[in-house]
């Protein structure tokens, strides 16, 4: 009988996944897709649609609802269109009305050349760098299965933003004082460049030729979801970010290649609900497969069309002090009193337009304003955090 009971509620949550899901592909922080609802938010008045990212197509569906296409200008009725479409295609091949497949391949070949070789000699010294490089070549598969689950992973051929070849010093080589963040707290000899192989050349292409060059670390995105209208389940190597900051998120940023995550999605019109747990490696301790733990959870609130309010509090936690009560998602996580194994933040969010851009303002005005009014509210996270 005990057997008999996981068994059913499997049954059970599949078959409900049947009756009431939409489909669950995930929309990449690399479409423009996002870029062009915030315009099309912005147009209308609205409050910036949900910034806990990516969405999948049935949030993007509800978040698309909420703009009345009857009353759209020819600007607001292009925006809407596109949007549409690049938000709901289906993937092209099918079989039986039930499993869906799609693939691409992405060819770019590139070269880079600059003669202050003395000068720019890593990633961050191009205004072209490692983050905005193409891979020679990418495939990209994607499945789903009727609307309920979605599969997506890549495979790329790229060069790697450190090798073996660089030039490279330890932390404790370095000046007393300097050192790279949380580094210096660790004995080890950690090592880091100061002058790239690959970067510093006055001349360069994205093949890469010799081994040491090639990027292993692949796939970039890996994902699966499971879901329906209102919820979704998803664990994944992808993309994410809380917030939309120019120069950065508070708690989770889309800066980096990936992030390892298991999140949990619940929304409706006016409210969202997320449960992400991200997982990082532990440097203090990688010889042992350790890794440090990002538990957060985030309420989003639409009290007006045009404001929006979001609350989240996030714990950074040592798997060694963790136990299945800490797993709750609706305890609060700054009542943990064990600064050995956690730290605690909270952050505030608060989006507002105070002008509509019509056809008396210049848009680039309203841009501005709400620009304005991000940067007020981010530094709310600073006077309301702790740890």
């Amino acid at each position: 009988m005990k057997k008999f009971i996981p068994i059913l509620a499997a049954c059970l949550f599949i078959a409900v996944s049947f009756a009431f899901g939409q489909n669950q592909r995930i929309i990449p922080l690399s479409s423009e897709v996002y870029d062009e609802m915030d315009a099309l938010y912005l147009l209308r008045g609205l409050g910036t649609p949900s910034t806990a990212r990516p969405w999948t197509t049935s949030e993007a569906l509800l978040i698309l609802e909420r703009i009345d296409n009857q009353s759209l200008s020819q600007k607001e009725q292009a925006l809407y269109d596109y949007i549409n479409k690049e938000s709901f295609r289906s993937l092209r091949l099918s079989m039986d009305n039930a499993a869906c497949f799609d693939a691409k391949l992405d060819l770019a070949l590139e070269a880079y050349a600059h003669t202050n070789t003395g000068d720019f000699v890593l990633s961050d010294d191009w205004n072209y760098g490692y983050e905005k490089r193409q891979p020679p070549a990418k495939l990209s598969l994607e499945m789903s299965l009727y609307s309920w689950l979605y599969i997506t992973t890549d495979l790329e051929y790229n060069r790697n933003r450190f090798n073996y070849m660089d030039n490279s010093r330890a932390v404790q080589d370095l000046d007393p004082g300097v050192g790279i963040g949380a580094a210096t707290a660790f004995s080890d000899p950690y090592l880091f460049p100061w002058k790239s192989w690959t970067y510093s050349k006055g001349f360069t292409t994205n093949i890469a030729v010799q081994t040491g060059e090639f990027d292993f670390d692949w796939p970039k995105r890996a994902n699966i979801t499971i879901g329906g209208d209102h919820w979704r389940l998803c664990l994944a190597r992808d993309s994410i970010q809380w917030g939309e900051a120019k120069t950065g998120n508070f708690v989770v940023d889309s800066h980096r290649d990936y992030d390892e995550y298991f999140s949990f999605s619940a929304y409706s019109d006016r409210f969202k609900y997320e449960w992400l747990n991200v997982f990082y490696p532990d440097p203090a301790a990688d010889t042992q497969g350790n890794f440090k733990l990002l538990m957060a959870h985030r309420l989003e609130f639409r009290f007006l069309p045009s404001l929006v309010f979001a609350v989240s509090e996030n714990a950074m936690c040592r798997p060694n002090g963790l136990s299945p009560r800490n797993l709750n998602p609706a305890f609060i996580f700054h009542n943990w009193y064990d600064r050995d194994n956690f730290n605690s933040i909270a952050q505030l969010e608060l989006d507002f337009p105070p002008i509509r851009d019509t056809g008396f303002i210049p848009r680039q005005f309203s841009i501005r304003s709400r620009h304005f009014m991000r940067t007020m509210t981010s530094l709310l996270p600073g006077a309301f955090s702790w740890g």
